[in-house]
């Protein structure tokens, strides 16, 4: 029954918002607003503000209600796909099973956010009972048991896991990495082709690079035809035949008989060779550096080689690379050779480098030219008799041996670019001085002489040859611009009055000894002619292109048939 009491016109006012906020909170019990509560327009500020902590106080005091419906259909809505409400849809949208990460942190209401309960593996959702809703964890351990992915291994360990072994049999060839097992030891035949392929021999593994006392790592070389090797037209009164090789470097020296040739090389090493047949005989090796000249007395059998500053004496008697005795410049003798394993630079305190040695005709007497003196060596003895001194400023590089009157004439080029000339008795014994000079001298240092009787011809660096007159002690023709470079070889030509004359730049010339008019001119190399040598029927030129060239006259030419009477103008 419904009291009607006369009221004034605020208490009217005042009934009227408790009837509306019991009406608004009675409509808020029965659904959760999804947005905040706006202000409304028609209340006072009083009335609004009684109301905003009234429904504070109500949302601190969770009502059954609100646990057990309390953001259903948000959380759904925020973390699931929207579920189809009527039943007559059939299409069920599956939903991977990963937590929200946006839920609140520490209400129990729903807000926008999301839902603090995880969300369903499966569809549709269900309404959570009271009990699984006091059972929800709080958001740092929904964080934990969120799945995250595995994290990629680091660059290294993905490099050695890409590493893949090649099998070594086909027994493997299906394998993976995981199952493989260490591979079998190889075969007995295999292991014998192993021991085959490498030096079996523990010695000679020792040895092998081991100078002097094996022979196996030096060439054995062999004469062969030039038309095999020389492709262009030959002109002039000179072909070459034959081409001896077998040095690895090059050629420094050669000497000539009529069935024996010897040659030394930058190689460290200097060999004899049969003219008859065509091939090597012998090599002698172990030197300490380049053997820049060889010598041989046919009579003795002997072999002399030069190696910086000693002097290597070979007999070849059996054919054998056997060294008797190393003679060095500073006069000293010892027995066997001065074997070197690798090549030397230095030189042993007081000694020279022996830039050239020459015997006399007897074949008693040796002379060696180690800086700017000459020694003496009675070969009889192998012992140093005498020294030619007091002549020369610079080194002598070259030396000239003739006989007259049963001495020696002994003639030095040097490279202060004099000439001169001593005389030697039988025994050699003594110190002896210049017995002349030749002027007027070179521009250039001297580097090749050939002495025949009273005639003396001299090669310069200046491009330059001179013939002298022994006899008269006076210079008889200068040839200048005998060649393009250094004069390095000169020799006579047996059986012919012809000088024979080569160059730095690989040209063999020929000259008439009276005229001293040039007679031929030959491109006989592509590199340096290093020295010269001949017998009656072939000349020999040595070059630094590793090889000796092998020169014989024409048949038909007759430019050389001119015998020399006495070598003398």
């Amino acid at each position: 029954m419904i009291w009607i009491v006369p009221l004034a016109l605020h208490q009217v006012h005042l009934l009227i918002d408790i009837y509306y906020m019991y009406m608004l909170n009675m409509f808020e019990s029965k659904v959760e607003p999804s947005v905040p509560a706006q202000k409304p327009t028609l209340m006072s500020a009083l009335s609004w503000e009684a109301a905003v902590k009234k429904d504070k106080a109500r949302r601190r005091q969770a009502t059954p209600e609100d646990l057990l419906f309390a953001g259903c259909e948000e959380s759904v809505s925020n973390v699931l796909n929207t579920v189809p409400e009527t039943p007559d849809e059939s299409n069920v949208v599956t939903i991977p099973p990963v937590m929200s990460m946006s839920a609140p942190a520490t209400t129990t209401t729903t807000n926008n956010e999301g839902s603090l309960m995880p969300p369903p593996k499966t569809l549709p959702p269900t309404r959570q009972t009271s009990s699984s809703r006091l059972s929800t964890i709080s958001p740092s351990m929904r964080r934990k048991d969120y799945t995250k992915p595995s994290p990629s291994p680091s660059p290294v360990l993905r490099r050695k896991n890409s590493f893949t072994l090649i099998p070594r049999s086909n027994s493997m060839d299906n394998a993976t990495s995981s199952d493989t097992t260490p591979p079998t030891s190889p075969q007995p035949s295999r292991r014998s082709e192993r021991i085959i392929n490498t030096d079996a021999n523990v010695f000679s593994r020792l040895t092998s690079n081991t100078a002097g006392i094996s022979d196996l790592n030096i060439k054995r070389g062999s004469i062969i035809s030039a038309s095999t090797r020389i492709n262009i037209k030959q002109t002039g009164p000179l072909s070459c035949t034959h081409i001896a090789e077998g040095h690895t470097k090059a050629v420094l020296s050669v000497t000539a008989t009529e069935d024996l040739l010897f040659t030394s090389s930058k190689d460290r090493s200097a060999k004899c060779w049969d003219l008859t047949e065509g091939r090597e005989i012998v090599t002698f090796s172990g030197h300490p550096n380049n053997v820049s000249v060889v010598k041989y007395i046919p009579e003795q059998h002997l072999v002399f080689t030069v190696s910086q500053s000693y002097i290597g004496v070979w007999d070849i008697r059996e054919y054998t690379s056997k060294c008797i005795k190393t003679l060095s410049s500073s006069g000293l003798t010892q027995d066997g050779p001065v074997n070197s394993s690798t090549r030397q630079i230095d030189l042993p305190s007081g000694e020279h480098h022996i830039n050239d040695i020459a015997l006399n005709q007897s074949g008693n007497l040796l002379y060696s030219a180690g800086g700017n003196v000459v020694r003496v060596w009675d070969l009889r003895r192998f012992a140093a008799v005498g020294k030619l001194s007091g002549g020369h400023q610079a080194a002598i590089m070259v030396i000239g041996v003739d006989q007259q009157d049963d001495n020696d004439i002994v003639v030095t080029g040097s490279k202060d670019h004099y000439i001169k000339v001593f005389e030697v008795m039988s025994e050699g014994a003594g110190v002896l001085t210049p017995k002349y000079n030749l002027e007027p001298p070179h521009y250039d240092g001297i580097q090749s002489l050939a002495i025949q009787g009273n005639t003396l011809f001299s090669g310069s660096r200046d491009t330059c040859i001179k013939k002298w007159d022994m006899k008269k002690q006076t210079l008889v023709q200068s040839l200048n611009a005998a060649h393009r470079d250094w004069i390095c070889a000169l020799d006579f030509m047996k059986g012919s009055n012809t000088l024979l004359s080569g160059c730095r730049a690989g040209y063999l010339k020929l000259w008439n000894i009276d005229t001293c008019t040039q007679m031929a001119e030959i491109k006989a190399h592509t590199s340096p002619i290093n020295s010269i040598a001949t017998n009656s029927s072939a000349i020999f030129t040595a070059s630094n292109d590793h090889t000796v060239r092998i020169w014989r006259q024409k048949s038909g030419s007759q430019e050389l048939a001119t015998d020399s009477t006495d070598g003398t103008s």
